[in-house]
Parts: C-alpha cells; sequence; structure tokens
C-alpha cells in the first residue's frame, strides 16, 4: 500500500487506535469469498489439458508475453498460431583443426587462425584433449572451401558433426515458421479455439502430460458459457417456465462454480466453450448474477458446497406449474438462497483523535462489487476550539500546489481537496472571508458556513453589478478574463497584478470605490496593471467596453453581488461548491442532472471526495480511494450517499474527486490516491489560535 510507513507515523501522533468490526447483516461473505472479490471475481477454467500443440486465433491484435522475462510476441488479429511442446536437435557442423593437451597452445592456435582470416572458433575439452574448432556450418559441403585452404596452408583438417539438443520448451509457429519459445507464455484478449470463442486472461504452460491452455474469465462469463451447452437448441423458445428453470439452473451452476474453484483454484468442465449470444441464457445468468445456495456457518459466514445440478432436472415439473425459481430451488435442495449483492462487510480499522472535536478514522467495506478504503475526518462543530475553511493553493486563484504543501503552509492540523479546478482557477462558486474569489457554475450545491459557524447546503445562484450614479452594470464572472462581450472583476485574490488587457479591451481600475484610471490596450508586451489593496479591477471586452467607456476617471463606482439564497440574511462568510448534492433532510437526494454534471461524475466508480453534516452539529468529510483491484474499487454517487446516510449525515454533497481525491492529517497524505496531483483549492481544518488571515 503506497505511504504505508508514512502513515504508520501519523498514527503514531494521533495516539488512540482502535479496530473492531461493525455490526452488519446475520450473514457474511467468508475469507474465500471475500478473497474472490478481491481478486476480481474471476475463476480460472482449464480449457485444454495435456494437449501436444494448441492452435488458436487472435480475434483482436494481442501481446504474447514471456513468464518469467520481458520479451514477447505481437500477435496479428486473425492468424492461426499454433503452440507445440518439442525437445529440438540443432545439428551443425565445425571444422577440426589441431588437438593438445596443452590448453594454452591450443588457444595461441585459435589466435594465430583467427590473426590468418579463418572463421572464429572455439577451443573444445574433450576426453582431456584440447581441441581448436571453426566455423558453424549448416551442411557438411559449406566446410569444403576451408578446409582445402587449411590443408593447402599444412593443417590437417576434417569436418566434424555437432547435435546440440535444446531442452524441453514450447515453441511458437505461424505457418511453419518457429517465432517464440518459453516454458510458459500469457496474453490478455479475445481468441478463437477449435470455433469457440474465449476471452480475459490466458495462460500456456506444460503439464505433466503436455501443453495447458488455462483461461482466467469472469464467473458470469463462464456460467453462461456452460449453460449456453446445456441449454443449446433451446434459442427459439420465449416460454416463461423455460427461464425460471434457467434462472434456478444458473443458481445452482453459480454455486458449483464457485465451489471448484474455492476447492481446487482450477475449473474443468468440457461443457465450457468460451462466451456466448444465447440471449435466454445472458438473460437468466444477468437476472441472477451474485445469487448462490449456500450454508451459514457457525460465524454468521456463507459456505458453498457443491450440488448435484442433475438433481434440479429431475423436478422440470414445478416450473410447468408456473413455480418460480426461488420456489424451485427451496424444493430441491437444502441450502438457503444468498443474494451475495446485498451482503457487506465493513470493518473499522482505525478511530483516533487528532485533537479535541477532530477524530480520524479509517474504514474497509467490501460487497460484491469489489473491496472500498475509506478515510474520515469527524468534525465535531460544537467545540469552538477548532475552525475550517476553504484555500487557495498558493494564496492565489492561478496556482496549484499538492494537499500536503497547502496544509503545511497553513499551520492546519488536516485538510481534503476541495472544489472542482481547471488549470488556472476554481470551477465554481469560492467565497472567502466575505470576499467573492469566483463565481458560480450551473449553480451547483455549495457548503456555506455563516458567522455563528452554522453548515448549510444549497444551489448558490448569483448576479454581479458595477453601480454607476449613471449606470447599473451586471458583471460576468471573478479573476478571470472576460469572454467575448463580458465584463470581469480582479480582486486581491487573483495575486498582485491583473492579465495584460489585449486589442479589443478595456480597463478600469478601482480604489476606494472610486475610478482611478481608465486603461486601453496600447501594445502586447505591456504588464498587467497592478490590482490596489483596497480596490480591484474591471475588464471589459468587445461590446461590453462601450459601458465602461462612458465612465471618467475620479467617478464613484460599487460592487453589488446577489446570491440566492441570500448571503447576507444568513450572513454567510465562506462558501465553496462542487456537487451534486448526495443527502438533503436525511434521505439520499443525488442532483446530478439538475446540475448538469457530465458521465465522468456523475456515472460509475470512481476516487471520491465529499462532505456532510450530521444532525448533531458534525462535519465529517470522505475521501474514497479508487481505480486498485484488489485495494480500493471506488464508489458511485448513489453508494457514496448510502454510506454517508448509514454514517449519520443528514445533508452532504460530492467535492471533486478523480485523482484529486486527498487527505492529509499533521503532514501526511492518509489515504492512498494512484497519483498525486496538484489542486487548486482546498479545505483546512486548524486550531483557532492559529487563524489568520488566510489566502
Amino acid at each position: 500500500m503506497p505511504g504505508y510507513k508514512l502513515k504508520i507515523a501519523a498514527l503514531v501522533l494521533l495516539i488512540v487506535v482502535v479496530t473492531g468490526q461493525v455490526p452488519l447483516e446475520a450473514a457474511s461473505f467468508s475469507p474465500e469469498l471475500e478473497k474472490f472479490i478481491r481478486d476480481g471475481k474471476e475463476v480460472s477454467v482449464l480449457i485444454a489439458e495435456a494437449e501436444n500443440e494448441i492452435s488458436l486465433i487472435p480475434l483482436k491484435a494481442a501481446r504474447l508475453y514471456r513468464t518469467g522475462d520481458s520479451a514477447f510476441l505481437d500477435l496479428e488479429e486473425g492468424v492461426s498460431y499454433t503452440f507445440r511442446l518439442e525437445s529440438i536437435e540443432k545439428e551443425y557442423y565445425n571444422i577440426q583443426v589441431f588437438a593438445t593437451r596443452d590448453e594454452r597452445k591450443a588457444e595461441k592456435i585459435l589466435l594465430e587462425l583467427s590473426e590468418a582470416g579463418y572463421p572464429e572458433g572455439v577451443v573444445v575439452q574433450e576426453a582431456g584433449l584440447y581441441k581448436v574448432r571453426l566455423g558453424n556450418y549448416q551442411t557438411r559441403e559449406e566446410c569444403l572451401p576451408v578446409i582445402r585452404s587449411l590443408r593447402e596452408s599444412g593443417w590437417e583438417t576434417w569436418p566434424v558433426k555437432i547435435v546440440e539438443k535444446w531442452p524441453e520448451s514450447i515453441y511458437v509457429y505461424k505457418d511453419e515458421d518457429r517465432l517464440f519459445y518459453g516454458s510458459s507464455f500469457y496474453f490478455n484478449g479475445f481468441f478463437s479455439l477449435n470455433g469457440a470463442s474465449f476471452t480475459g486472461k490466458h495462460f500456456i504452460e506444460k503439464g505433466s502430460a503436455g501443453l495447458n491452455l488455462i483461461s482466467s474469465a469472469a464467473l458470469d462469463e463462464v456460467v453462461a458459457g456452460i449453460m449456453a451447452r446445456v441449454f443449446h437448441g433451446t434459442e427459439s423458445f420465449r416460454d416463461d417456465k423455460l427461464i425460471e428453470i434457467m434462472k434456478a439452473y444458473s443458481i445452482v451452476l453459480r454455486t458449483n462454480v464457485l465451489s471448484y474453484f474455492f476447492n481446487e483454484q482450477l475449473v474443468y468442465n468440457p461443457l465450457y466453450k468460451g462466451i456466448t449470444e444465447n440471449e435466454q441464457v445472458l438473460t437468466s445468468v444477468q437476472s441472477t448474477s451474485g445469487m448462490v445456495l449456500g450454508v451459514e456457518n457457525k460465524d454468521g459466514e456463507i459456505e458453498i458446497r457443491e450440488l448435484d445440478d442433475v438433481e434440479l432436472f429431475t423436478y422440470i415439473g414445478l416450473a410447468m406449474e408456473g413455480r418460480k425459481y426461488q420456489e424451485i430451488l427451496n424444493t430441491v435442495y437444502t441450502s438457503s438462497l444468498y443474494d451475495l449483492r446485498k451482503i457487506s462487510k465493513e470493518k473499522l480499522l482505525v478511530d483516533a483523535e487528532v485533537a479535541w472535536g477532530l477524530r480520524y478514522k479509517e474504514i474497509s467495506y467490501i460487497d460484491w462489487y469489489g473491496p472500498v478504503f475509506y478515510t474520515i475526518l469527524d468534525l465535531d462543530l460544537n467545540r469552538r476550539n477548532l475552525y475550517f475553511q476553504p484555500v487557495l493553493a498558493r494564496g492565489q486563484v492561478p496556482g496549484v500546489e499538492s494537499l500536503e504543501a497547502i496544509v503545511r503552509k497553513t499551520g492546519a492540523l488536516a485538510g481534503i481537496n476541495g472544489g472542482y479546478f481547471d488549470s488556472t482557477r476554481p470551477l465554481g462558486l469560492l467565497y472567502i472571508d466575505h470576499t467573492l474569489v469566483s463565481e458560480p457554475v450551473k449553480d451547483r450545491t455549495t457548503l456555506l458556513v455563516a458567522e455563528d459557524n452554522k453548515v448549510i447546503f444549497e444551489r448558490v445562484s448569483w448576479q454581479g453589478y458595477l453601480v454607476h450614479p449613471d449606470a447599473r452594470l451586471q458583471f460576468h464572472g471573478v479573476n478571470r478574463k472576460p469572454g467575448e462581450n463580458q465584463i470581469t472583476v480582479f480582486n486581491g485574490y487573483y495575486g498582485k497584478e491583473a492579465p495584460p488587457i489585449k486589442l479589443g479591451m478595456v480597463e478600469l481600475i478601482i480604489e476606494d470605490n472610486l475610478i482611478k484610471e481608465i486603461n486601453y490596450y496600447i501594445d502586447s508586451e505591456a504588464r498587467g496593471s497592478i490590482i490596489p489593496e483596497n480596490g480591484y479591477i474591471v475588464q471589459a471586452h468587445g461590446k461590453a467596453c462601450q459601458d465602461l467607456l462612458a465612465f471618467r476617471a475620479g467617478d464613484p463606482i460599487y460592487l453589488e453581488n446577489h446570491f440566492e439564497p441570500d448571503f447576507n440574511k444568513h450572513r454567510i462568510k465562506t462558501a465553496i461548491s462542487a456537487g451534486p448534492r448526495l443527502l438533503k433532510d436525511g434521505e439520499v437526494f443525488i442532483s446530478s442532472r439538475e446540475e448538469e454534471f457530465q458521465a465522468d461524475i456523475a456515472i460509475g466508480r470512481a476516487p471520491r471526495t465529499a462532505v456532510g453534516l450530521t444532525k448533531d452539529n458534525r462535519l465529517v468529510f470522505f475521501t474514497i480511494d479508487g481505480r486498485q483491484p484488489g485495494y480500493s474499487v471506488g464508489v458511485t454517487l448513489q453508494q457514496l450517499a448510502e454510506f454517508m446516510k448509514n454514517y449519520g449525515v443528514v445533508d452532504g454533497m460530492n467535492l471533486d474527486g478523480g485523482n484529486s481525491a486527498s487527505m492529509v492529517v499533521r503532514g501526511f497524505t492518509m489515504n492512498n490516491p494512484v497519483t498525486e496531483r496538484l489542486i487548486n483549492n482546498a479545505i483546512i481544518i486548524g486550531k483557532e489560535e492559529l487563524k489568520g488571515s488566510i489566502r
């Protein structure tokens, strides 16, 4: 696990570590099932055994790797490759020139022959003699010209046939061309064997009696592949009664495949002929995915045992009577039906006090879809010794840093990544110490903090105005360059200088609510204007310039920000947006569509960060690692919302995730991101005595 030693060091500082298991449902995963899930829910299937040769056709281009080193062979799509187990004898000829019992004399003669221009040779020790031999010839006839030359120089020479036996290996042929060899190979992808198609990771290796071909494939693909042979010829039937017996059989078969695999680590079923396109079979398998028959042991774990699958078909009449698959299974077998998709196992690994009012937790969670690792910061807002607030990387809008650097520079106890951003600025509302840093995007969900530390989650809309005695102009953004025909404002959070204006732009410098300067584009080498300490800069582009040109230096001008909900009414001091919302009034409430989130955020499993408020006024931050099979596969928004609800959160929202998802405590990154990503903004937690003006 990346950074594990650093995490141990951090936990020493946290002092209190508690381990335990959170109570769950009556049945739980056995160790075998848990390992199976962590390994990706794949089974190893013996496709061919003890063969002299195996011929297969890649259905897509693939790379064949030799086990044990980095050597590989690129396999072409649609081309037949044959794997043969062979002991190869290599025949060739040397020219025997001289023999002596003196090794140094033999080496001297070999050097003289080499200097005379004869082919490279070797000194071979045989029967107590050191023999000088030259060349490496495929046929006896190739030796003759060199032999004649040597004899003319006074050497008595003759050809010697060499037979060299290579150890038994697997040789790869394309037609009759030998391309590659090794003791075992593997490749990923699709291939055809004897007219059947297979997918997954494939291994070709030597067995005790010949070549073995093993495929590692998804459990349900193997179940469907076997079922397709059992129910071959039923494709044209659309009888609901047949579907029920197929569903029942898919559960029995899944149980048996898992039982074989857990016991033998390898499944062999001669009916398995690869993937299938049988619609009825696929429907039956998919609709019962994760369902098995098993027995609950004394520890509450599900044990999966082999069943007599033939017995099921002696009760075919039950299906004809219109019984559902659950009833059929209950009649035939004494084992209980379990839906593994509804079972989970959760373990509290760490519960530690970072500071009075702030706890750090680690929770491992596993369900049928994979393992997930949560890191949690639990901040008690009833304790006034701590504060939290959003901050900018490098203290200004255009900048990125690691979360560790942000936490270290601000002197905070802990921090998590914040809202979305592009390469230069936040993407969404950021409001720090009553100052607008960046404007909302699509009115997305925002974490709002009032003067009394009250936390509100709400979608926020905004309109900004420049108020002049003769006009009231709407401006469109803060701390970003104006778009076409737009007006934007730059304040101290942007940095010392505004970006230089370009052709077709006008700029106002405002200080103490008065227009100090009106600037026009001069040349491309001009520097940006200094942003006044007690003021801001206004830039306009295109048609919007005409409105600013009506003003004069010395005119009074004011900024107005109008928020909904009303920031003044709620006395909002800071705010950070991201979204979508995940919980509202204690119920799951995911607003991805309303807030117009794209699929890369709204759909699928991913590393994520979230924040939520509990009923007893605790603000809880969550990070979830992802994209790391076997350790943590990430979560969907729905799964994240349900986990937060079970934790006690009543209102909450998603923050930026993916590679940004990170949590730092006392200077150490506590979760395990796939890669460290530099971020633009964060939320920090610190002690009140450390709090200052943080930018």
